[in-house]
Protein backbone atom coordinates (compact mmCIF):
# COMPACT_ATOMS: atom_id res chain seq x y z
CA UNK A 1 0.00 0.00 0.00
CA UNK A 2 1.49 3.31 -1.04
CA UNK A 3 0.47 6.77 0.05
CA UNK A 4 0.05 9.56 -2.41
CA UNK A 5 2.70 12.26 -2.24
CA UNK A 6 0.16 14.82 -1.00
CA UNK A 7 -1.12 12.49 1.74
CA UNK A 8 2.41 11.56 2.79
CA UNK A 9 3.36 15.26 3.07
CA UNK A 10 0.28 15.91 5.23
CA UNK A 11 1.21 13.00 7.49
CA UNK A 12 4.78 14.30 7.86
CA UNK A 13 3.46 17.79 8.64
CA UNK A 14 1.11 16.35 11.27
CA UNK A 15 3.97 14.41 12.88
CA UNK A 16 6.15 17.54 12.96
CA UNK A 17 3.33 19.53 14.61
CA UNK A 18 2.86 16.80 17.23
CA UNK A 19 6.61 16.72 17.92
CA UNK A 20 6.73 20.51 18.33
CA UNK A 21 3.75 20.37 20.71
CA UNK A 22 5.41 17.67 22.83
CA UNK A 23 8.72 19.56 22.99
CA UNK A 24 6.90 22.79 23.92
CA UNK A 25 5.08 21.05 26.76
CA UNK A 26 8.33 19.61 28.10
CA UNK A 27 10.06 23.00 27.89
CA UNK A 28 7.29 24.92 29.68
CA UNK A 29 6.91 22.19 32.29
CA UNK A 30 10.61 22.57 33.09
CA UNK A 31 10.23 26.36 33.39
CA UNK A 32 7.32 25.98 35.81
CA UNK A 33 9.58 24.06 38.21
CA UNK A 34 11.90 27.03 38.65
CA UNK A 35 11.51 28.90 41.95
CA UNK A 36 10.55 32.54 41.71
CA UNK A 37 9.61 35.52 43.83
CA UNK A 38 6.01 36.60 43.31
CA UNK A 39 5.91 39.51 45.78
CA UNK A 40 8.26 41.58 47.90
CA UNK A 41 7.79 43.98 50.77
CA UNK A 42 7.99 46.89 50.33
CA UNK A 43 6.57 46.67 46.80
CA UNK A 44 8.61 47.67 43.75
CA UNK A 45 8.82 51.43 43.23
CA UNK A 46 7.42 52.13 46.71
CA UNK A 47 7.80 55.65 48.00
CA UNK A 48 7.80 57.20 51.46
CA UNK A 49 9.30 54.19 53.23
CA UNK A 50 11.86 54.34 55.99
CA UNK A 51 15.48 54.21 54.91
CA UNK A 52 15.91 51.63 57.69
CA UNK A 53 13.34 49.22 56.22
CA UNK A 54 14.11 45.57 55.71
CA UNK A 55 13.18 43.91 52.44
CA UNK A 56 11.47 40.55 52.42
CA UNK A 57 9.96 38.11 49.97
CA UNK A 58 6.94 36.79 51.77
CA UNK A 59 5.34 35.14 48.76
CA UNK A 60 7.56 32.69 46.91
CA UNK A 61 6.71 30.14 44.25
CA UNK A 62 8.59 27.04 45.39
CA UNK A 63 7.55 24.09 43.21
CA UNK A 64 10.43 21.91 44.47
CA UNK A 65 10.01 22.54 48.21
CA UNK A 66 11.53 25.13 50.54
CA UNK A 67 14.67 27.17 50.13
CA UNK A 68 17.90 25.66 51.40
CA UNK A 69 19.15 28.31 53.80
CA UNK A 70 22.74 27.30 52.99
CA UNK A 71 22.22 28.75 49.48
CA UNK A 72 21.22 32.19 50.78
CA UNK A 73 24.20 34.55 50.90
CA UNK A 74 25.26 37.98 49.66
CA UNK A 75 26.20 36.56 46.25
CA UNK A 76 22.83 34.90 45.61
CA UNK A 77 20.52 37.51 47.20
CA UNK A 78 21.38 41.17 46.89
CA UNK A 79 19.96 44.64 46.48
CA UNK A 80 21.24 47.03 43.84
CA UNK A 81 21.05 50.80 43.76
CA UNK A 82 18.81 51.77 40.87
CA UNK A 83 20.80 54.86 39.85
CA UNK A 84 24.25 53.22 39.75
CA UNK A 85 23.66 49.47 39.73
CA UNK A 86 26.01 49.16 42.71
CA UNK A 87 25.33 46.37 45.19
CA UNK A 88 24.07 47.69 48.53
CA UNK A 89 25.91 46.03 51.46
CA UNK A 90 23.29 43.94 53.28
CA UNK A 91 22.69 41.01 55.60
CA UNK A 92 20.56 38.21 54.13
CA UNK A 93 19.02 35.13 55.68
CA UNK A 94 16.12 32.74 55.32
CA UNK A 95 13.45 31.50 57.66
CA UNK A 96 13.48 28.21 59.51
CA UNK A 97 10.76 26.88 57.23
CA UNK A 98 12.57 27.85 54.04
CA UNK A 99 9.61 29.89 52.86
CA UNK A 100 11.01 33.44 52.85
CA UNK A 101 14.17 35.46 52.30
CA UNK A 102 15.00 38.53 54.39
CA UNK A 103 17.45 41.22 53.33
CA UNK A 104 18.44 44.00 55.74
CA UNK A 105 20.68 46.78 54.38
CA UNK A 106 23.82 47.29 56.51
CA UNK A 107 23.20 51.04 56.61
CA UNK A 108 20.24 53.32 55.88
CA UNK A 109 19.21 53.43 52.22
CA UNK A 110 19.79 56.56 50.14
CA UNK A 111 16.68 58.65 49.78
Amino acid sequence: MTLSKKRRNRLILLLVIILIAILSLLFFRRLSKRPSVTAVSPENNSQSISENSSISSSILKLPNGGIKNSTINSKTVYLTEKATGAIVPSNVNGTGGGDAIILVPASPLKL
